[in-house]
């Protein structure tokens, strides 16, 4: 009796350790209109407009279907966090460099040129990396979507380091409108000086 009772326990334990772990993922849906998710023909997940949503999920292999429509399989690595973009819409990962004084910024730029990237045909300054097309995006970036550097970074104490990268996230659109944006700023400001002269 002793005996079933601790290979039974074994058995649990074995079965136990082989399912995947419930994480946090985000869902974006940057689309127009609210996407009704359906994991696994049970969980049902409503993401409106706009919307990056914190959700738990089972992490393994996972089938999703999209609005009562699109069945979509994947598999999540629990060894990584993820984005889950329903729409497979596109995204840029831009290395955003911080420096702990003007002195070690200079140094900085002294040995590497700033990085130009081009980005929808547009060169950009800055190191942008184009993700498209995929549903399920490991998560190699510390902001963006919604979250600004300040909640999601802690600068590291390590003061023989006098500068560190971080990863942001951009929504192709979103990238795109801060660009115009920028551009419309510089050319009014063209404007008003050309006027004071």
């Amino acid at each position: 009796m002793k005996t079933h009772y601790l290979l039974l326990l074994l058995l649990l334990s074995l079965w136990y350790s082989c399912q995947a772990p419930e994480k946090t993922v985000v869902i974006d849906n940057s689309g127009a209109e609210q996407l009704m998710l359906v994991f696994d023909d049970a969980e049902r997940i409503y993401v409106e407009p706009g919307q990056a949503k914190e959700v738990k999920l089972q992490f393994g292999k996972r089938r999703m279907k999209i609005n009562n429509e699109t069945e979509e399989e994947f598999y999540l690595d629990p060894d990584f966090d993820y984005l889950i973009s329903p729409l497979r819409n596109t995204y840029y990962i831009e290395t955003v460099h911080y420096f702990t004084s003007q002195r070690a910024r200079e140094r900085y730029y002294n040995n590497y040129a700033p990085a130009v990237t081009t980005v929808e045909g547009w060169e950009l300054n800055g190191d942008f990396r184009k993700v498209e097309n995929e549903l399920a995006i490991k998560k190699t970036w510390q902001y963006g979507l919604d979250r600004s550097v300040s909640e999601n970074l802690r600068m590291s104490n390590n003061l023989k380091k006098d500068h560190f990268k971080v990863g942001k996230i951009y929504r192709k659109e979103d990238l795109l409108d801060m660009v115009r944006a920028g551009m419309l700023k510089q050319i009014e400001e063209a404007v008003k000086e050309k006027e004071k002269k």
